[in-house]
């Protein structure tokens, strides 16, 4: 593996976690968990897709009702600022490491 690579992989790294759209997924998330709301709704939707995958891996169909639950608990996470803010800072984050991989793969494509 070259070194040379790795060293401007590590920079890149470095200049990530310098940029406004790292800090915002930070302090967001930050907020987030300082949101008690937030995290008893997180934690109630982690639990309820774990209980309907757990239940799709014995075979079960999801009833109706087991959708409406679902749909319920999206409507309340997205009803809530915290998350919302924090999704909509991860997202943005998330678009600067697509754009950073697009970059540094331009040249091997061109080749």
């Amino acid at each position: 593996m070259s070194q040379a690579v790795m060293d401007k992989a590590a920079e890149l790294g470095n200049l990530i976690t310098e940029t406004k759209e790292y800090a915002d997924v930070k302090e967001k998330q930050s907020a987030m968990f300082k949101d008690g709301n937030a995290v008893e709704l997180l934690q109630a939707y982690d639990e309820l897709k774990k209980t309907q995958k757990e239940k799709q891996e014995k075979g079960e169909q999801l009833t109706d009702e087991d959708t409406k639950a679902m749909e319920n608990a999206e409507a309340q996470l997205s009803g809530n600022a915290s998350i919302n803010g924090f999704f909509e800072a991860q997202n943005k984050f998330q678009q600067l490491l697509n754009s950073a991989i697009e970059t540094v793969i331009k040249p091997c494509r061109e080749n």
